[in-house]
């Protein structure tokens, strides 16, 4: 989800997610190399500027291509998750693996920024990570005490002594608690 949000969000920014010309669930341009299957892929189009989002559902790397010719677009053809500009030609999409691709002449407004982004989340494959579910080990740090203040620091706002009735309420969404899977570790289930 990481990897994910910085470049919908991108991608809506330049309206090509929303507020867009035309969209192909089913793209018919992408290419599989051989045989493969496993590979889906949707387009969207908004003016000359094309974005592709592809997923690879099958459990190995698959090699594909992107037939461009067949779109309104024309330009330079960028990796929005790798952050590079690459070929259409000759794209690669690690197992069970996602991609983003973006094509214009002109890049964008914030494309440099992304790409900058990317660079820096995707350095670690998404292969090398672990499937099996835990949870993210936390850790409680002291923030000190803040120096008195006279005036209510910049963006803030002084909110007057008085009683309030507060009330909260939520639902966790790490899921319940599995005392087999607590491995014994008061992580999960604490008391267990």
């Amino acid at each position: 989800l990481r990897r994910l949000q910085p470049v919908w969000k991108w991608l809506g920014g330049i309206e090509l997610t929303q507020g867009y010309d035309d969209w192909r669930p089913y793209a018919e341009e992408v290419s599989p190399a051989g045989k493969v299957t496993g590979i889906y892929a949707s387009r969207w189009v908004h003016g000359r500027h094309c974005a592709w989002t592809v997923v690879n559902r099958g459990k190995v790397p698959q090699s594909f291509s992107i037939r461009t010719s067949n779109t309104n677009c024309s330009g330079r053809f960028w990796d929005l998750f790798s952050g590079s500009e690459v070929s259409p030609a000759s794209l690669t999409l690690g197992a069970e693996g996602y991609a983003a691709y973006y094509m214009a002449s002109e890049a964008a407004p914030g494309l440099e920024q992304l790409l900058a982004t990317m660079r820096q989340l995707t350095e670690r494959p998404l292969e090398t990570y672990s499937k099996q579910w835990s949870p993210q080990p936390q850790e409680m740090e002291d923030p000190g005490t803040p120096p008195p203040s006279s005036t209510a620091p910049e963006g803030m706002v002084e909110i007057p002594r008085t009683k309030y009735l507060f009330q909260t309420g939520g639902r966790e969404i790490e899921g319940g608690c599995d005392v087999t899977e607590d491995f014994g570790t008061g992580n999960c289930c604490p008391g267990s």
